[in-house]
C-alpha cells in the first residue's frame, strides 16, 4: 500500500538508498544546475566539504541496514541516516526515490553546535569552520540546500543523544500531504 505515498508514477528502486548533498539537482531538468552541483568528489557547488566523497563512499555499506529495516516495517516510508558532513549536513535514504520540494523552510542556525561535545566535553560538538557551512538562524532554505543540522529535531538529538526522542508529526517539506516523525 506504500507506493501511492510516493506520488503519481514514482521512480523509486529498492535496490539501494540514495545519497543526498546540499544542491543535488537535475541538470536536464532544472536552470542553473550543472555537473559540479553533483560532484561527490568535492560535495558540490552550494557548500563543498572536505569529508562528503568518504561518507559518499562508506555510507554504501548502510544499505543492508536501511533495506531489512524498510521491509519490516510496512508503516514507513524512508528510513534515513542523516551526517553532519563537515556542517553542510548530508542525508542517506532509503528506498532510492526522487522527492519533490514543497517550498522552503527556516533555519535554526548551528550556534548550537559551539556547545560542549556531550562525547567529549573537552572540545565543541563542531569547529568555526563547519557552523560557518551553515545558514543563520531565521534564513529562510530552499529544500534542494537542506542542511539536517539546521533543524530543531537534529539540535535536541545532539544536545542529548543519551535520551530518546521523538518528534512530529511534521511536514516534511518535500513532498506534499507527507508528514514525518523523527526518532
Amino acid at each position: 500500500h506504500r507506493w501511492s505515498w510516493y506520488g503519481t508514477d514514482p521512480l523509486i528502486s529498492t535496490s539501494s538508498a540514495a545519497y543526498f548533498m546540499q544542491g543535488a539537482c537535475d541538470p536536464t531538468k532544472e536552470e542553473g544546475c550543472t555537473d559540479e552541483n553533483n560532484n561527490i568528489d568535492t560535495g558540490g557547488a552550494i557548500t563543498p566539504t572536505p569529508t562528503n566523497k568518504q561518507i559518499f563512499r562508506k555510507a554504501a555499506d548502510l544499505n543492508f541496514i536501511l533495506k531489512s529495516t524498510y521491509e519490516q516495517f510496512q508503516d514507513v516510508r524512508d528510513v534515513g541516516v542523516y551526517f553532519a558532513n563537515a556542517g553542510a549536513g548530508s542525508i542517506l535514504q532509503f528506498p532510492h526515490h526522487q522527492s519533490r520540494s514543497n517550498g522552503p523552510y527556516n533555519s535554526i542556525g548551528c550556534e548550537w553546535m559551539s556547545q560542549p561535545n556531550p562525547f567529549d566535553k573537552s572540545r565543541p560538538i563542531a569547529s568555526r569552520e563547519e557552523i560557518k557551512r551553515c545558514r543563520p538562524e531565521g534564513v529562510e532554505v530552499n529544500f534542494t540546500d537542506y542542511n539536517v543540522l539546521e533543524q530543531d529535531w537534529c539540535r535536541k538529538m545532539a544536545l542529548e543523544p543519551f535520551q530518546t526522542h521523538f518528534f512530529g508529526p511534521q511536514h516534511s517539506g518535500l513532498d506534499d500531504g507527507l508528514w514525518y516523525i523523527s526518532m
